[in-house]
């Protein structure tokens, strides 16, 4: 057998308006709904809480949130902003930003 690695065609799929593309267009519905992808977050979650990685846990849902936020408070191409999508977007980002400023500079361990 003759194994040769198309390192021009790994080379393209990494630039970056490619990723970009591809990121813009996964739907996060077919993704949730994979059970590989449900048992992964399962395991990496009850890892986290087993050995008390408290700030990554924060960072990692915080971060999770205002990406979800961030989706589905944008409209589509042609329509309009909705105020209370704008509300939410912030509310969660607010939410965030005090877990984090609670978990990082407040909280002793």
């Amino acid at each position: 057998m003759d194994w040769k690695i198309d390192w021009a065609g790994i080379f393209e799929k990494l630039k970056t308006e490619n990723i970009i593309s591809y990121v813009l267009n996964l739907d996060i519905i077919n993704l949730v709904t994979n059970p590989y992808v449900i048992v992964s977050i399962i395991l990496v979650l009850c890892l986290l809480i087993f050995f008390k990685f408290v700030r990554t846990l924060a960072l990692l849902l915080g971060t999770v949130a205002i990406g979800l936020a961030l989706i589905y408070s944008f409209p589509e191409e042609g329509q309009e902003v909705v105020l209370g999508d704008i509300a939410v977007l912030g509310a969660t980002c607010f939410l965030a930003a005090a877990c984090w400023i609670y978990i990082f500079l407040i909280r002793i361990d």
